[in-house]
């Protein structure tokens, strides 16, 4: 027995009609899947990018403060030997 002898004509047509919706439906589901994946593809690259600008931003700092705390640290132990008082 065929499918076609069983049923009638408009339950074809309903038939073939939802066939296509899940169709136009799947299709539409994918291409928002692929925008959803370049948005987030984009999104990750701005994370990594900002964190890794942060990252050398702080380590220069770091490196520039440590720098000008031993500069001080020797101003400090020069201004030390300095309380003496000249003879006069």
């Amino acid at each position: 027995m065929h499918f076609r002898s069983l049923s009638p004509w408009i339950l074809q047509s309903v038939v073939v009609g939802f066939s296509v919706n899940g169709v136009i439906i799947l299709a539409f589901l994918w291409v928002l899947k692929a925008f959803l994946e370049v948005i987030c593809t984009l999104g990750s690259v701005v994370f990594v990018s900002i964190l890794l600008i942060r990252g050398i931003w702080s380590g220069v700092s770091y490196f520039q403060e440590s720098r000008n705390g031993k500069v001080n640290d020797i101003d400090d132990d020069h201004r030390a030997w300095t309380g003496a008082q000249p003879a006069t």
